[in-house]
């Protein structure tokens, strides 16, 4: 019996830990998202001249210092070509919510925050988190 109590105890405590590190994670995607949210409102100084898409998100997403992610999935089942063909022509000195807006609309793109990353999908999929947003920072002005 008492074999079983000590098995008992170290599934609670490794349930317990196993608890803590999920919400030790989920504070980190929130600050992450957090952070993500802030840097959508920052200037972006952007030039490019036929630079593949790809790494256009790239250099945004070191010049930001947030993760960005394509949906390659949710890309490749709207039929839109990310590859290095993809080309972005750009220059701006805007927000970086406009600036991602103005580069992904074209190609029927769209941006949202998933998981504590900006994630490029299909502008269906990313629109109810947009409508979202946007009426949040209304909200807050």
């Amino acid at each position: 019996m008492a074999h079983r109590l000590s098995n008992r105890g170290l599934f609670a405590l490794a349930f317990m830990a196993c608890l803590l590190v999920a919400t030790v994670a989920r504070a980190d995607v929130a600050a992450d998202e957090a952070n993500i949210r802030y840097q959508l409102g920052q200037a972006t100084s952007l030039e490019c001249q036929y630079f593949p898409l790809v790494d256009v998100m790239n250099f945004l997403s070191d010049y930001h210092d947030i993760s960005i992610e394509l949906d390659r999935l949710e890309i490749k089942r709207i039929n839109v070509d990310i590859s290095p063909r993809t080309h972005v022509t750009k220059k701006t000195n805007g927000r970086l919510d406009v600036t991602l807006r103005e580069i992904l609309e074209p190609n029927n793109l769209s941006y949202m925050i998933q998981d504590g990353k900006l994630l490029v999908t299909s502008q269906p999929k990313a629109r109810p988190w947009q409508e979202k947003y946007l009426s949040e920072a209304e909200r807050s002005k």
